[in-house]
């Protein structure tokens, strides 16, 4: 799994909406969530579409396809769950505060796909600095334009003034 350091702010819980984040129950909890932290959430899902969609490079590597991502609603709950737990630690993490891994949220979330990657975030105000940041950072970068990739879920959360970013990836079955 993959992972990113950074700093910066953000916004304040004031307007809970309601997002598909699958059927397990173990996804329940992250359903009703900050609606600022969801439009983030979905900022840097666009970011991340619209790089994929032009093509692009890694170091010594060069993507060259249109491949749109479809948002899955389980890797949503996956991020939510992720960046959570990251927040309550205090720490850049792929372990949830519970000793979960990625793969073992993805199994508890009742995820059908195969998970590919978990990119990590902490401290960017917007969706496009942590992008950038991911990019220049091989191995975060070929996790972003990786074909084989055609699911993805996003999450956000905010502690103060501090920004905790999730991106999962992955391919369906």
């Amino acid at each position: 799994m993959l992972t990113v350091l950074a700093a910066a702010s953000g916004c304040g819980f004031h307007d809970p909406v309601t997002d598909d984040v699958g059927d397990a129950a173990y996804c329940e909890d992250v359903a009703e969530w900050e609606g600022d932290w969801s439009e983030l959430e979905l900022d840097l899902i666009q970011e991340v579409d619209a790089a994929r969609g032009v093509g692009g490079a890694c170091e010594d590597m060069e993507f060259d396809y249109d491949v749109e991502l479809d948002l899955s609603p389980t890797l949503r709950c996956i991020a939510r769950k992720q960046a959570r737990d990251m927040a309550r630690l205090g720490e850049l993490t792929h372990d949830g505060a519970d000793g979960s891994t990625p793969l073992a949220r993805a199994d508890l979330a009742d995820y059908e796909g195969i998970l590919r990657a978990e990119l990590l975030a902490v401290g960017w105000s917007d969706a496009p600095k942590v992008f950038e940041q991911w990019r220049g950072s091989q191995a975060h970068c070929e996790a972003l334009f990786q074909r084989s990739n055609d699911e993805v879920g996003a999450g956000v959360f905010q502690t103060q003034d501090t920004l905790w970013w999730v991106l999962t990836l992955g391919t369906r079955r």
